[in-house]
């Protein structure tokens, strides 16, 4: 066989190999993402037709509150999904990046938060630069990515607990670190995978949250590292963007 014609086959069985690849893995995720909808459906059901049994108004608000559950579970799934779906139109081109202002951006994301960290009587607090930093990228993607942060530390800290967002500016970055339970060494990786919720953890997840950030993180070739949190205790991650993602 002529080595021209050899080299284009080998091209062509790796193109194939990588696209067999990529369609067992949404397979994976078609089949992950039922999965997690089935369960709360069945949940919207039973407590549906307990409601429609019960012989007064009082009877029937367990199951109007457990059905209530249930569509919050499922609209919080759905929009994360939808996320991972925006997250793939902007992985191939059909969403240009933008100039925006990591600080400005983080500072909004925690105004927005700090009810829901009131309510589970955490301190949530915030440091910045006073002047702006700037680098290009997707504003709903990236606050996506800090919601999904905050909501995870507000899901997992104690009452009483600690959350901090900084914003660093060289490099430009974001660091969001609590005193909750943390992440073990094991877990570290394992952590930012589909569906993947730790073994024993509260919470009632379906394990896309980290997901969405490591996924948002690589399209704007940032850097995420997992340490300890504030004063050593419960866990940190740092979003740390790249030079092809500063402005100018």
């Amino acid at each position: 066989m002529p080595l021209e014609v050899r080299s284009l086959t080998h091209t062509i069985n790796a193109l194939l190999q990588r696209l067999g690849s990529a369609l067992a893995a949404q397979q994976r995720f078609i089949e992950n993402a039922a999965h997690q909808l089935r369960t709360p459906l069945a949940g919207l059901k039973v407590h549906a037709e307990r409601a429609l049994a019960a012989d007064s108004p009082d009877a029937m608000k367990p199951a109007l509150s457990h059905i209530k559950h249930s569509a919050d579970r499922v609209a919080h799934l759905s929009s994360q999904l939808l996320v991972l779906a925006g997250s793939e139109s902007v992985s191939q081109g059909s969403r240009p990046f933008r100039l925006l202002d990591l600080a400005a951006l983080a500072k909004a994301c925690c105004m927005d938060w700090v009810y829901k960290a009131l309510e589970q009587q955490i301190e949530l607090g915030f440091d910045a630069p006073r002047v702006p930093v700037s680098i290009k990228g997707d504003e709903t993607l990236l606050r996506e990515l800090l919601n999904n942060l905050l909501d995870n530390s507000i899901c997992y800290s104690n009452p009483g607990g600690r959350i901090n967002v900084t914003v660093l500016a060289d490099p430009p970055g974001w660091v969001v670190k609590d005193d909750g339970p943390g992440i073990r060494p094991e877990e570290a990786d394992r952590i930012f995978e589909r569906f993947y919720r730790v073994p024993g953890s509260r919470g009632e997840g379906c394990g896309l949250g980290l997901a969405i950030v490591k996924e948002i993180a690589d399209l704007h070739a940032a850097r995420i590292e997992v340490g300890p949190g504030i004063g050593g205790h419960g866990s940190g991650i740092s979003v740390l963007f790249g030079r092809q993602s500063r402005a100018g």
